[in-house]
């Protein structure tokens, strides 16, 4: 499967084509890993916390810190196209910048958070 796209350029029609990309990352990493070698959910969330009990560490609020590096990383750079496509006032820039950059800060220390676990 591929993705194309067509531009018009000067009234020309333009075509490009991307390659079958690679799959997203899986939202539950750990469910993910227990699901590609055949292991029973109930079974995985049971391994997961007794694992976190014996070591004193959430280790499934670790592995989700990277669904929350990945949702900053879509405000900042959602952020940064709206305030670029934005006409000359800066009501829209400042939206975009204010709202989602404190969006995506929050991520970003609450990902922090999920992975130190102090």
């Amino acid at each position: 499967m591929s993705y194309s796209t067509y531009f018009e350029i000067g009234g020309h029609v333009i075509s490009t084509a991307l390659p079958q990309q690679s799959p997203r990352p899986a939202a539950d990493p750990l469910m993910e890993l227990a699901k590609k070698h055949g292991v029973p959910k109930p079974l995985a969330r049971k391994a997961i916390k007794e694992t976190s009990d014996a070591i004193g560490y959430d280790v499934q609020r670790g592995a989700n810190a990277y669904a929350r590096y990945r949702r900053a990383r879509w405000a900042f750079t959602t952020a940064a196209a709206l305030a670029a496509a934005d006409g000359p006032l800066p009501f829209g820039d400042i939206a975009a910048i204010g709202l989602l950059g404190a969006y995506g800060g929050y991520e970003v220390v609450a990902a922090f958070g999920d992975v130190v676990q102090k």
